[in-house]
């Protein structure tokens, strides 16, 4: 195993007002041009953060993406999170296997590949949080569209073509208060907001698809109570008295829809016309994340499928309806790339102990350099 993929998790790149992942992206950035004959370019985000951006200067025929970024460390680790620690065929480390091992596998094999026609690496910011690396990138692309783009996200070495949606939006309403012993003679906000929560899960539960699964729905956060103000971040304070009935109540939602039918409108529609029934008011609604699904037909990817069967001996797919959001559904919507995921095997991203295996991480590696002499070379 390269040292690289070691030296990628001993360099910090979770975001806090200390931290983010300009000291992850120098390091890729002079690693790049040390070992590599591509051009090597920054581009630049906020606050001093930057996607590193390389490629061979011929039209772009296949585009890797790897977002640089990891989540906040976890408590309870049985291992420093920032060594790379080798344990019995695992590595250990935050961000080992989401994504820093493939990542490494990436600059890995755009090193061993070194005459290449059409390759193009992106290594960007912020995929754990805002999405403001990719964001950023497909704002200001103006090439020409590459054939095919690869993101190393952990798969268990199975091809992950699509994914569902992820719609994420903040609401408020508020009632009327009064006596409790005479509900009749308030809106209890709450309830009110349930029963329009309910309804959205109602029709969540309309959507179904084969080979994506169905649509999901989670309430992530509540709050409610009698209305004493507001800090200056916009944070309700409400009190508790349960002999008031509650006017003011808010929540934060999230589906996973897999049809681009159901958005963040239409959602809105749903909850809208379901606080109308209760009497209350609809005092604030904020889009968080507005996603479509996505789904690569299987058929376009048998060029894919012969990289990783020539390795594996077989492709295999993932079940969408298992996986998270992945912001290749951005380069999908938005530039029209053909996108696929791929990466290696391992637990724990997110969580405590996280670890990546150190024989499918070669495996995904190899996958990686025979794509790239189908498609570069």
């Amino acid at each position: 195993m390269s040292s690289t993929y070691k030296n990628l998790i001993r360099i910090p790149s979770y975001v806090d007002s200390t931290t983010n992942e300009r000291k992850i992206g120098e390091f890729i950035y002079a690693y790049l041009q040390k070992n590599t004959s591509l051009k090597i370019t920054k581009q630049l985000i906020e606050d001093g953060r930057f996607n590193v951006i390389a490629a061979d200067g011929y039209e772009p025929k296949l585009l890797f993406c790897c977002h640089i970024d990891t989540v906040e460390p976890k408590e309870g680790c049985k291992y420093s999170q920032f060594r790379g620690i080798v344990r019995k065929g695992r590595l250990y480390g935050l961000g080992a296997y989401d994504m820093k091992g493939g990542t490494a596998a990436v600059i890995e094999a755009a090193q061993s590949v070194l005459k290449t026609r059409g390759l193009t690496l992106l290594f960007y910011c912020d995929e754990e949080y805002r999405f403001a690396g990719m964001e950023k990138f497909i704002k200001k692309y103006r090439g020409k569209k590459p054939e095919l783009a690869v993101f190393p996200e952990p798969t268990d070495l199975t091809i992950v073509n699509g994914c569902r949606g992820l719609i994420e939006i903040k609401f408020r309403v508020s009632g009327k208060s009064g006596h409790a012993a005479q509900p009749q003679s308030g809106i209890n906000a709450i309830e009110a907001l349930q029963y329009a929560l309910r309804e959205i899960r109602k029709n969540t539960d309309r959507y179904k698809n084969s080979e994506m699964g169905i649509s999901t729905y989670n309430l992530a956060c509540i709050k409610g109570g009698m209305k004493r103000g507001e800090i200056k971040t916009g944070e309700l304070i409400v009190g508790d008295a349960a002999n008031n009935i509650a006017d003011i109540a808010e929540a934060t939602m999230s589906v996973r829809p897999i049809s681009r039918e159901f958005n963040a409108a239409k959602v809105i529609e749903v909850f809208c016309n379901a606080t109308s029934k209760t009497k209350a008011k609809v005092e604030r609604i904020e889009i968080l994340n507005d996603y479509a699904p996505f789904l690569i037909p299987r058929e376009k990817l048998g060029v894919f499928e012969d990289a990783v069967s020539n390795v594996l001996g077989n492709a295999q797919y993932g079940d969408i309806a298992k996986s998270g959001y992945f912001d290749a559904q951005l380069l999908n919507q938005k530039l029209g790339i053909k996108t696929v995921i791929f990466g290696p095997k391992g637990e724990n991203a997110h969580a405590a102990n996280e670890w990546v295996s150190i024989k499918s991480l070669q495996e995904v590696q190899d996958v990686y350099v025979n794509l790239i002499k189908k498609i570069c070379v």
